[in-house]
């Protein structure tokens, strides 16, 4: 039995980019004897563990055989005969079907080194077309080493238009759509994950639209671009591409397409939603009036529950381009008065008030709270 380092950890040592995260292929094994090492399975379609001490994925080899339609229509073969260049073979691009020996010995049948060096992304065998995530995931990867000057190769580029010319795209589920554009957002050019699905049709498809001009699309790729450089937790970015005032009115479809095809996380629109009604919270509540105040904590649900609305705060300061310290300080600030009205109950109003007198004496006693701690100025 023997053990290999492989795909994105290859590459990206090779490039001389920080390895994060490191998977390795075992050949020769079974099942049986990696839970006699004290691994721990984890993988449901095949065998994966989970090293007893580092928790590192071992898998392993295998070869996959379309039998169906989607990126679910695969049988997988595992068994101790699978080489390593069969399970190289089964992988997207050149650049990811690389290993090292346990000596460091690069193990290399398919020229990914030379892509690297090259700055090509290529696919490794025909059988890429058969796995319409692939399309996405290619994408996502042009869009990642962009600022190193990768580019599609041709020949590949035909493959994914195969690809979308067969209707798979249109299998895959909206959440996994989401998790490929939200990996594209991290990166310094995710403008370039739309650019690329609308070179080869795929952007056109899962947005159920007939123009084909990618040139209608640079609106977005620049656009994105452009966010990019604003925040990379992808939540803000998405927030801040829809709501800034210099981006919006280019992107009236955006919303819509991207909640309609891309699954956009509910929270996420919901805090568009309220940053878009509640431009206030983006500057400190000293700045406003108490009734301002008051009416953004009890809007944006703040005066029920405290870690939304602290996450709501945080995206708040990503579009008003808070630095660090005015940061803390204001969200403080408005998580304090949160707290101050939470704390103001029944208990703290005339006991002799009944039905909706009673809530109306609260509202103004948390008015008056909020205004007695902001001072003269608020």
């Amino acid at each position: 039995m023997k053990t290999y380092l492989v795909g994105g950890a290859v590459r990206d040592s090779l490039l001389n980019l920080p390895v994060h995260e490191r998977d390795w292929v075992v050949v020769g094994g079974s099942p049986e004897v990696m839970l006699g090492q004290g691994f721990r399975p984890v993988g449901k379609d095949f065998p994966v563990f989970l090293h007893p001490s580092t928790q590192e994925e071992y898998a392993l080899a295998r070869t996959e055989r379309k039998q169906g339609q989607g990126y679910h229509g695969f049988a997988c073969h595992y068994a101790p005969d699978v080489s390593l260049e069969d399970d190289l073979a089964r992988r997207d691009l050149t650049i990811n079907a690389m290993a090292l020996d346990d000596d460091g010995t690069l193990i290399d049948p398919f020229d990914g080194q030379a892509d690297l060096q090259a700055r090509v992304l290529r696919h490794v065998t025909d059988a890429f077309s058969e796995d319409p995530l692939r399309v996405l995931r290619l994408a996502r990867f042009a869009a990642r080493f962009k600022h190193l000057g990768f580019r599609v190769a041709p020949e590949t580029m035909l493959l994914m238009q195969t690809i979308v010319a067969r209707g798979e795209l249109t299998t895959l589920p909206r959440e996994r759509l989401w998790q490929e554009l939200h990996k594209a957002l991290g990166s310094q050019h995710p403008g370039e994950f739309i650019a690329v699905l609308a070179q080869c049709g795929a952007l056109q498809q899962l947005l159920k639209t007939d123009d084909t001009s990618i040139t209608n699309f640079s609106v977005w790729t620049d656009a994105l671009n452009r966010s990019a450089t604003l925040c990379h937790n992808a939540h803000h970015q998405v927030a801040t591409l829809l709501l800034r005032g210099n981006i919006k009115p280019e992107l009236k479809a955006l919303l819509p397409a991207l909640t309609s095809q891309f699954g956009l996380p509910k929270r996420t629109l919901d805090h568009i939603a309220l940053l878009n009604m509640h431009p206030e919270l983006q500057a400190a509540p000293e700045t406003h009036s108490p009734d301002t105040v008051f009416i953004g904590l009890r809007e944006c649900g703040a005066l029920k529950q405290g870690e939304g609305f602290k996450k709501l705060l945080n995206t708040a300061f990503h579009l008003a381009r808070f630095d660090k310290k005015e940061q803390k300080r204001s969200q403080a600030q408005w998580l304090a008065l949160a707290e101050l009205c939470r704390n103001i109950g029944r208990n703290d109003v005339d006991p002799s008030l009944k039905g909706p007198a009673i809530g109306e004496a609260i509202e103004q006693a948390r008015r008056d709270a909020i205004a007695i701690a902001l001072g003269p100025t608020g």
